[in-house]
């Protein structure tokens, strides 16, 4: 199992989530009252991908001229 840390935070890369970006968001249980009874809640984010490319058809990790 690969960990990874975002944020100073570890994280388990499960392999739902090993194609996408992590991102944390604050939630809080009352919006109004920020600071209160709130959470650095980790997302993941399946339409963004972990690794930025400049089209779908490129492949990592070959070098075929």
């Amino acid at each position: 199992m690969e960990l990874q840390i975002i944020d100073n935070q570890t994280i388990c890369n499960q392999s739902i989530c090993q194609e996408c970006a992590f991102y944390v968001q604050m939630e809080c249980i009352h919006p109004d009252e920020l600071g209160v009874n709130c959470a650095d809640v980790i997302f993941c984010n399946s339409f963004t991908p972990g690794v930025e490319i400049d089209s779908p058809c490129v492949t990592f990790g070959s070098e075929d001229g």
